[in-house]
């Protein structure tokens, strides 16, 4: 009778669980710590027995930081590795010299020209991999030519899922193609050169393609021509199923034209896009969407921009044409010139989001440090009253000047019962008291994380109200923190936020804010550090006497 550890089945589970798998393996650099744990574990499974080497193996082979195991899978004959002095700057030597027995500063070299036989010795194990990354600065340019002149007749890599591609030179973009696989639904394209690989022709080979990552960090300029025919590359990419987009584009001349062209996809529900923007022609900019004939990414759920000029924001909002069912709304914005930029932002949001689907919020500009902030009122907030299912929302300057009362914090915490995290920063408005604070925990038992300028200094009376408890709230961030009973501050906070540890007060602001007042500033730090401690102290002895 078979043990249960002896059913491959059984066995692979048990395996997984010991070395699972990394929920997300990053682009540039791959998160060699985490794989490198896991490969060890792996490779210790596969020498148990004969057994656990096959259960072992398609787990040990199917995430791989580099190209170099596969290729290493040729006759020995046909390759050998050359000493450089060349390193790629995002590669982990140690974590490859950990399994993959790559030398430090050595290229993978071609001694002779491959045969259908030398790639067929590949197939046994390539099978296995379903992510790997690809990085042509690995192989010696004359190793990828010759590769490129005698290719593999069969795909190389049958199940590959997720391919990431750092190209450095044109060389490197021949190889390319014949890692590709139809099985392919994620690509990362980092190109890292003037030479752009052939995108359709890249993706002809992933007609399963869902997620597009392409990052041109050294293309210095994309003309109005040139930004087109990228757009309409992107938009005829033969998969019809491509949902998820993301674009660092360093050099984008025109910026406008651009996104309104990937604007016609009619499949992408997620966009997130890294563009350096022109410093001049501002209003010409978003003239390209502002005069689109049809409503623009019609099935757009999630949108993620960087540094982006408020009016191009809000013309690209608009050229949505009406509500659309956004989930998550992720807007970096320069910085606003008025107070009334930051009004027709706010409210083209609240009219373009549909209130039934927006989940997450973040609309936050960056101050000038020739600029003040723009103070604002909370009526500019409200046409955001009816998003009641939003969870996290942080809004205004990243050194605000919002006029909030405690009253305006009530208001806004019945919005929004939903919430779990607020960040609305205030460095030189109004400050609140403690008794804003407790509209969150009577309407928002969700909420883990806050930042408030706060004025601790009265200690709120709620006479025989009692909290119930039941407040999420871990994380405060505090701005201005004037405080004079560090432990009746603890005590009041303590019945209604039990979960509450982490008072963070914000001093490195405000040193840059109040001139000559380091004094007040370290007692402040203190205190609020001291409030903290008290605390932990009541939450010890509410445990100790919940256990008792």
């Amino acid at each position: 009778m078979a043990h249960p550890i002896d059913i491959p089945e059984i066995l692979a589970l048990i395996l997984e669980s010991a070395a699972p798998r990394p929920e997300y393996v990053e682009h540039c650099p791959p998160q060699h710590a985490i794989l490198r744990e896991r490969t060890r574990k792996l490779y210790r499974f596969a020498l148990v027995s004969r057994s656990w080497n096959t259960v072992a193996t398609p787990l040990l082979w199917e995430i791989l930081p580099h190209h170099l195991p596969v290729l290493k899978l040729l006759p020995d004959d046909a390759w050998s590795m050359t000493p450089t002095s060349v390193v790629a700057s995002f590669y982990d030597p140690e974590a490859a010299n950990a399994f993959f027995n790559l030398p430090m500063l050595e290229l993978f070299t071609l001694n002779r020209s491959l045969k259908q036989e030398d790639w067929r010795r590949i197939h046994r194990l390539s099978r296995y991999v379903k992510l790997m990354r690809y990085d042509g600065g690995l192989c010696a340019p004359s190793a990828l030519s010759s590769m490129a002149s005698s290719p593999p007749t069969d795909v190389l890599l049958p199940n590959l899922e997720r391919l990431q591609v750092t190209t450095e030179t044109a060389s490197t973009n021949s190889f390319l193609t014949f890692l590709l696989s139809p099985s392919i639904w994620d690509l990362q394209l980092r190109v890292q050169c003037e030479d752009m690989p052939n995108l359709l022709a890249i993706t002809a080979h992933c007609p399963r393609l869902t997620h597009l990552l392409v990052s041109l960090p050294l293309i210095h300029s994309l003309n109005i021509d040139a930004a087109q025919e990228l757009g309409l590359k992107i938009i005829q990419i033969r998969s019809k199923h491509l949902t998820h987009l993301s674009l660092l584009i360093a050099g984008l001349d025109e910026a406008g034209m651009f996104v309104s062209v990937l604007g016609y996809s009619p499949s992408l529900t997620s966009l997130r896009l890294f563009l350096s923007f022109p410093v001049t022609r501002p209003p010409y900019e978003q003239l390209a969407l502002t005069r689109a004939p049809q409503p623009l990414f019609v099935n757009l759920r999630t949108l993620h921009v960087n540094m982006m000029r408020p009016a191009f924001a809000q013309a690209l909002i608009k050229s949505w044409g009406g509500p659309r069912p956004i989930e998550s709304l992720s807007i970096t914005l320069t910085r606003f010139d008025t107070v009334d930029d930051m009004a027709s932002l706010i409210e083209t949001i609240a009219t373009h989001c549909s209130p039934s689907t927006l989940i997450h919020l973040h609309a936050l500009a960056g101050v000038s440090p020739d600029w003040p902030p723009v103070p604002w009122p909370f009526s500019y907030l409200r046409p955001l009253s009816e998003h009641r299912r939003l969870e996290t929302v942080r809004i205004g300057e990243t050194k605000g000047a919002t006029q909030f009362s405690d009253a305006d914090y009530g208001e806004l915490a019945r919005w929004w019962p939903e919430l779990v995290q607020l960040n609305v920063p205030n460095l030189t408005g109004w400050s609140c008291t403690l008794a804003a604070l407790f509209h969150f925990a009577d309407n928002c038992p969700r909420l883990q994380k806050l930042n408030l300028k706060l004025n601790a200094l009265e200690i709120p009376y709620f006479g025989g109200k009692k909290f119930s408890g039941n407040s999420a709230l871990r994380e405060i961030d505090i701005n201005d923190g004037r405080i004079i009973l560090p432990l009746d501050v603890a005590d009041c906070l303590s019945g209604a936020f039990p979960h509450l540890s982490k008072l963070r007060y914000r001093y490195e602001e405000e040193w840059d804010f109040l001139d000559d007042e380091d004094e007040a500033v370290t007692w402040k730090e203190e205190s609020w550090k001291e409030v903290e401690t008290y605390l932990a102290e009541f939450r010890d002895a509410r445990e100790q006497r919940a256990s008792g």
